[in-house]
């Protein structure tokens, strides 16, 4: 399970660099798309651990994204969901319940679990955020740069966050892999 893997983690921050680059490349220079990604890494960094990047426009533009689910990780939503969904079996379950009331102090397991779950899909569901923040980030800074309308820039950012992070909601998935 991707989800506790700090490794995995690590290694999915690398989308900044092998997918987001190469796609921003091509509406710019590789120097000018570099000098972006590394930009939005400092901005993405500053917004995951401060709420904000400094810059009120951009903060507005990224609370919309978020809000339309732009920048907001689709995977984690459902990692989340099974995690919750687990917790939740062991406190409905008759069985545990009577176990509980023989028990007492297995009451806060059902609590624990839930908690040790999020936990458990905190590193990958940090490092999907970052990238779709950085990746949207990049994008609309380089399309304000090529004259685009700040409509126009949030539509191109938000389809480069599409094209480079992926979208990995069930409504995405083949008929036969739902």
């Amino acid at each position: 399970f991707l989800g506790g893997s700090v490794a995995s983690a690590m290694v999915n921050l690398t989308q900044s660099f092998t997918t987001t680059l190469p796609y921003l490349s091509q509406y710019t220079s590789a120097a000018n798309a570099a000098n972006e990604v590394q930009k939005a890494m400092r901005l993405s960094a500053k917004r995951s651990f401060g709420g904000v990047t400094g810059d009120v426009a951009l903060d507005a533009i990224l609370k919309r994204a978020e809000e339309e689910g732009v920048v907001a990780p689709q995977e984690i939503h459902m990692i989340q969901g099974e995690a919750s969904r687990g917790s939740g079996l062991i406190g409905s379950n008759p069985l545990w319940r009577a176990l509980e009331n023989q028990y007492p102090s297995l009451r806060y397991t059902s609590r624990l679990v839930h908690a040790g779950m999020s936990l458990w899909g905190s590193f990958f569901s940090l490092a999907e955020q970052y990238n779709r923040q950085v990746s949207f980030i990049a994008a609309y800074r380089i399309a304000e740069k090529n004259g685009k309308s700040a409509e126009q820039a949030y539509a191109f950012a938000s389809n480069a966050v599409l094209e480079t992070q992926f979208n990995y909601a069930k409504s995405a998935r083949p008929n036969w892999g739902r």
